[in-house]
């Protein structure tokens, strides 16, 4: 009963989180999305929908931890539910408070903006997604989307270390030509369409036990 409940919040989440960030490229065009954060449209008209969009993000997050605990017991497993677990909680700081503008000085950060910042740090989600597929590449369930959950996982951790290295590169200058904006959103793009692929097996109807007939 709560496997079922879990996959189904998870599911419902994760996939108005992808909408809601989807929409906001359209309501907020003024967010350039190859270097601009998706952070900053917490900044602008619409900037409610970006904060509830990262607490639907935690939300699918710790529903689908519920959903997937009898099926994650390998280390592997709890070593990708504990990091999906940190992930959700910087999501959760995310949401409550807002980030500075990406071009604003190190040294004229809020202190909403550097607890938005540690928020965005917690983000592990490529990790857990990793260590949570190798954790369900055996069960019979997830035979079915084995190889898109693989190509999923690899591609998301590969974001991130794309993501990683653009902010790097860029050295505190961010401007058109760094590209850190594009990563990030291919990043929680990835780790969101992750979470619907993992979710979809367990929307199905379990077959019902058949009892024996007594003679």
């Amino acid at each position: 009963m709560v496997r079922n409940i879990a996959s189904k919040l998870s599911f419902a989440s994760m996939g108005l989180f992808l909408l809601i960030l989807l929409g906001l490229h359209l309501l907020e065009p003024e967010f350039d999305p190859t270097w601009r954060f998706i952070s900053e449209y917490a900044l602008g008209k619409y900037g409610w929908l970006m904060n509830l969009d990262f607490l639907l993000a935690a939300l699918g997050s710790v529903s689908f931890m519920f959903a997937v605990w009898d099926e994650t017991k390998s280390k592997a497993g709890r070593i990708g539910q504990v990091l999906l677990g940190i992930s959700a909680l910087g999501m959760t700081i995310a949401a409550i408070f807002t980030t500075d503008p990406i071009t604003a000085p190190a040294g004229e950060m809020t202190a909403s903006g550097n607890m938005h910042a540690l928020g965005g740090q917690l983000n592990l989600t490529p990790l857990a997604i990793l260590f949570l597929t190798l954790s369900l590449y055996k069960r019979k369930e997830w035979k079915p989307v084995r190889l898109p959950l693989q190509i999923t996982a690899v591609l998301t951790l590969l974001f991130m270390l794309a993501f990683a290295g653009s902010i790097g590169a860029a050295q505190g200058e961010f401007g058109p030509g760094v590209y850190a904006g594009l990563f990030g959103r291919l990043l929680m793009v990835g780790f969101g369409s992750w979470i619907l692929i993992a979710g979809y097996p367990m929307l199905r109807p379990r077959p019902s036990a058949v009892i024996p007939e007594v003679a």
